[in-house]
């Protein structure tokens, strides 16, 4: 029989509530349709481990001291899998601002070595930890206690979350970014810490995971403006898009204009496509045959390199793919030469 204590079941009733919220956001995830990009992949990766981890901290409550306590071999375990759960958590939140804000695996891979050396530093440290105690251990009565190596341990890992913010915001100020902020997953988990800090609760397994809620919700109005065939936008961002330009959010410099053939598989050149196009564009579909491309900031020499390649690809696809460009000229305003481009009012 376990002894229940009254903080026991404040932070059990807290992680309970974490662990059911993951799980919804997790069985969601799962059932909506991508968005084809491969960030979609890596947020599923954040999804999990912010599960194990919610369950992890649930388990563990019945089994740490000093009273009524289990298997201290158990209890060790769920700790280390607890952990862990927020290492992996942070390193993939990494990657997944990264391929929110480029959708380049080339990009990534250039620093993947860079960022995957703490990740396994911390993954080899955790697993020692177990039988050592150097981060973190529990005493006689199965009591909960950290080293001063674990202020460094934390440190290493949370400087993914830092650099994630960094690269948000960094390329937030130049490109703008659509669909997601940092900071509504941010908010959440400073409040949490917070909230462990005053009372101490389990308030950052709770926060993390209405965090990782934010997300799945930014991350769903996405999936609401995109063409479930083509994985470019629909129709109903296009009017976002215009009242985005009116604001002076975006400065679209070219839009490209493609007339795609009917009855064809064009699924080829939608991924040949997305390859090519640079960083800073929105590709929206018009209907089964017309696409747009909306590109922003310079563009000197770009429409030549572009052109080239398009007709590579509808080469190497034996397709007939009729394109048209307009280039925004100094006297127009972004709005007028968006209107004026795509062909809305």
């Amino acid at each position: 029989m376990f002894d229940i204590s009254q903080s026991m079941i404040v932070d059990v009733d807290i992680n309970l509530a974490a662990a059911l919220l993951m799980v919804g956001v997790w069985i969601m995830t799962l059932r909506r349709r991508s968005t084809g990009e491969k960030a979609d992949s890596v947020f599923l990766y954040v999804i999990v481990a912010a599960l194990i981890e919610t369950v992890a901290g649930l388990a563990v409550e019945f089994f740490e001291g000093p009273v009524g306590h289990g298997p201290y071999a158990l209890a060790v375990i769920l700790e280390t899998i607890l952990e862990y759960s927020i290492t992996t958590e942070l390193f993939f939140l990494l990657l997944y601002v990264f391929l929110t804000m480029h959708d380049s695996m080339d990009y990534l891979k250039r620093r993947m070595k860079f960022y995957m050396i703490p990740f396994v530093i911390l993954t080899v440290v955790t697993i020692v930890n177990m039988f050592t105690g150097i981060i973190w251990y529990y005493d006689e009565n199965l009591v909960y206690n950290e080293t001063i190596l674990y202020f460094f341990y934390d440190v290493i890992r949370y400087t993914y979350l830092v650099i994630a913010i960094y690269q948000y915001a960094n390329y937030k100020k130049q490109n703008g970014v659509r669909f997601f902020s940092m900071w509504t997953f941010m908010i959440p988990i400073m409040w949490g810490t917070s909230l462990e800090w005053i009372t101490d609760c389990a308030g950052f397994t709770l926060g993390n995971a209405i965090a990782v809620a934010m997300l799945f919700v930014m991350s769903s109005q996405k999936v609401g403006f995109t063409d479930e065939k083509s994985g470019f936008y629909n129709i109903h961002y296009l009017n976002m898009l215009r009242e985005n330009i009116k604001e002076g959010k975006y400065e679209p410099s070219l839009v490209i204009n493609y007339k795609l053939p009917k009855g064809k598989d064009l699924s080829g050149f939608f991924n040949e496509l997305r390859g090519i196009l640079p960083d800073e564009c929105d590709t929206i579909k018009i209907d089964d045959t017309n696409f747009v491309t909306v590109i922003y900031g310079s563009t000197r020499g770009l429409m030549n390199m572009l052109s080239d390649d398009i007709q590579m690809i509808a080469e190497a696809l034996n397709m007939d793919i009729k394109y048209n460009y307009a280039i925004k000229k100094k006297e127009e305003s972004p709005v007028e030469f968006f209107e004026d481009a795509v062909g809305v009012k």
